[in-house]
């Protein structure tokens, strides 16, 4: 039975071990893991809403091995990740496409 006052958020086991033993491996704070976690899909839900807002017509397809996948009105964007700079597949230099995938709570690098 469920604390009251609590829901229960079902996380397939192997899912959870992976994530707890990353979280303990590499997380650096006073936070229990629960509540590190509930702020971490708060900030990522946020983030996801300013993104929209600030870059219409952008929207994350997906990662890929060394950058992300965006898509903008139909077209397919790649940002690929080097050692030391980001490319975009469209554009030259910093542009609108690399800040909305670095901004990204799902970008990857």
């Amino acid at each position: 039975m469920g604390r009251s006052g609590y829901t229960s958020l079902s996380i397939e086991e192997k899912a959870y071990a992976k994530l707890r033993r990353n979280f303990n491996l590499k997380v650096n704070t006073d936070k229990t893991f629960t509540m590190w976690a509930l702020d971490s899909m708060e900030s990522a839900i946020e983030r996801e809403d300013k993104l929209g807002k600030s870059f219409p017509g952008l929207k994350y397809i997906g990662n890929k091995t060394g950058g992300i996948i965006i898509e903008e009105h139909g077209k397919l964007i790649e940002i690929n990740v080097g050692k030391t700079i980001l490319t975009c597949s469209q554009d030259k230099g910093l542009c609108k496409h690399i800040l909305f995938s670095v901004l990204h709570p799902r970008f990857e690098f």
